[in-house]
């Protein structure tokens, strides 16, 4: 049986953004497709601003909620694995790689609505369900954004 708290759950998914920040900015300095590289810039740069939140959001939670504990917390299932990924976004066009951005920002509303319905508290079940909301939110953003990079 696993056990964590929930700052190490916000920082394992504060990582994760980084993590996929990082690989968005690789592929784009190796793009020599002008928009590609603009999109993967776009999404490089939106997944460290998420991992900015999400860092403000731990520091800023309340000791007793961020020091929570849940028993067996869920898995992140994601879309593709890190070696898949690496493997595969070089070769993406520009709609596959908005249904993957997409799809990674569907993944983790899916986690953090896990989390809440599994919430050890109400204060922690309205942590995870702002992060959830939050999270589509983005989504949404991402393909309204990309969709104004296709029109340049």
């Amino acid at each position: 049986m696993q056990f964590a708290q929930i700052h190490d759950v916000l920082h394992s998914t504060q990582v994760f953004h980084q993590e996929l920040s990082a690989r968005y900015e690789a592929v784009a300095k190796e793009s020599a497709l002008p928009r590609l590289k603009m999109l993967l810039d776009y999404l490089a740069g939106h997944e460290a601003a998420q991992a900015q939140a999400l860092a403000r959001y731990e520091a800023d939670a309340p000791q007793a909620v961020a020091q929570t504990w849940y028993q067996s917390p869920p898995e992140l299932d994601l879309p593709l694995s890190s070696e898949a990924l690496e493997q595969t976004l070089p070769s993406l066009d520009l709609a596959q790689l908005v249904d993957l951005a997409v799809r990674y920002h569907e993944a983790l509303v899916r986690y953090y609505n896990e989390l809440k319905d599994r919430a050890p508290s109400v204060a922690t079940a309205e942590l995870f369900a702002h992060l959830a909301s939050t999270e589509a939110k983005e989504a949404m953003r991402v393909v309204r954004d990309a969709e104004e990079l296709q029109d340049l």
